[in-house]
């Protein structure tokens, strides 16, 4: 969330949150951030969830920032059994997806 909104000056920012194949057992919980930022090209998106990647150099001086969040964010995932993605096209906005599955009860 943070990320959508440093890098949206105009336009928007959607968080949704969907419960998914529920079951008496467990519940799949999907997240989406989607926003008409400055969006992310190809070179970029292959790192993107690497520690200290910031992109550029025209994003760390713009944005600033350690490069961390995301990094941050694929470890918690991870650590929960779940996972996250992004779906991204420059000049036009990202939308990232974090899916977790929980135990009910």
């Amino acid at each position: 969330m943070d990320n959508a909104i440093k890098f949206t000056d105009e336009g928007f920012i959607d968080f949704s949150v969907f419960l998914e194949d529920v079951n008496r057992d467990e519940a799949e919980i999907f997240f989406m951030v989607k926003d008409s930022g400055i969006g992310m090209g190809s070179n970029i998106l292959d790192r993107i969830f690497d520690g200290f990647y910031q992109g550029d150099m025209s994003f760390t001086k713009k944005y600033s920032g350690l490069g961390l969040g995301l990094y941050i964010a694929k470890n918690f995932a991870k650590k929960l059994n779940g996972r996250i993605w992004v779906n991204s096209i420059e000049n036009e906005g990202s939308a990232f997806f974090f899916k977790l599955k929980l135990k009910i009860g």
